[in-house]
Formats: C-alpha cells, structure tokens, sequence
C-alpha cells in the first residue's frame, strides 16, 4: 500500500524505520508466545501474565529510549535521506510499540480462554484502523501517516482491551496495574 500510495522512495524511508521499530516489536510478540505456552499447559494465567507484563515493560522501555533518542544516528547510517525522512517515523512507532504489547499480551489472554470472537473483534478493529487510517494518514502526511495510523490502530486496542477490563474481565486496568508492581 505504501508504494503505491507515497512510491518507491518513501517506500524506503518506510521500510526501514519499521524494520528497526520491528526488533522493538519482536519482544511483546515473544513474551506474549511464552505467555500462551504457560497459559495452555495450565500455570496460572494471571501470574503468567504479571510476569510476561513486567519482562515487556523492563525490556522495551530502555530499547524505546534508545530507538527514540538513538533513531536519528541509527538512520544515518544508512543514509541522510533516510534519516532526515524517516526519524519522525520510527519515533511514532516506538511508542505505538507500547499499545502494540497491551494488545498483543489481551490477544494472548483470549488465546488461552479459546474467547475467538474476542481475538476477532480485536484484531478486526485494529486491521481496519491501520489499513483506512494508513491510507488516509498517508494521503495528508506522508510516510509519517503510516506510524500514526499505528498509534491511532494499537490505541484503539488498547482502549477496547481496557472497555473491556471494565466489565470486570482482564483488562487494561490489570494490565497497567500490574505493571506498577513489577
């Protein structure tokens, strides 16, 4: 979609701000796997998630300082053009990278509770976001749109996993409150 909208240049500038934000990313989508191992075979899913909760959080806030700070001399290395371009966009993806793992881990939850309609709704509201909102945000601000299409997609998740903490269910509000208690 990016080439087709913004082309080939900014395809670039694209591709690789997201292909280093995507070393951030990797780390809620492994601890969310070792979550759904344990959770399957019977440990207890709120403990598990606690601890999946705090590995995230400790591992991805020193590595998004470094992304956030540290983007501008990582992009350079590949080029100026990339990190004059891209800079702002790997920022917004570092933090969506944080709604990213408050979705990723509620996602795993309802794996291990076989809750399918759940994980259908959820990744539906956040596909949709970040297909529409991408184009559209494209269309107005360039190759920047696409991170904030990420931040307006993961946000949502994390606003409707928190809807849905409200219903007294595992939640945001688990989510955020045991983090405080890593």
């Amino acid at each position: 979609m990016v080439l087709n909208v913004l082309g080939a240049e900014e395809t670039a500038h694209y591709y690789i701000a997201f292909a280093i934000t995507s070393l951030l990313f990797i780390i809620p989508s492994a601890l969310s796997t070792s979550l759904f191992v344990e959770g399957s075979h019977g440990e207890g899913l709120k403990k598990g998630t606690l601890k999946a909760l705090c590995a995230i959080f400790l591992l991805m806030t020193p590595a998004a300082f470094i992304l956030y700070f540290g983007g501008e001399w990582l992009l350079g290395l590949i080029g100026k053009d990339y990190a004059a371009s891209g800079l702002e966009l790997l920022r917004i993806l570092v933090i969506s990278s944080f709604f990213m793992a408050v979705s990723s881990i509620f996602m795993t939850i309802k794996k291990v509770q076989k809750d399918v309609l759940g994980l259908i709704l959820l990744s539906g509201l956040i596909f949709g976001l970040l297909i529409g909102l991408g184009y559209v945000f494209m269309l107005a601000y360039g190759v920047t749109g696409i991170g904030y299409a990420y931040v307006a997609g993961y946000g949502a998740g994390a606003l409707a996993v928190g809807m849905d903490g409200m219903e007294g269910k595992v939640g945001v509000k688990y989510v955020i409150f045991s983090t405080a208690k890593c």
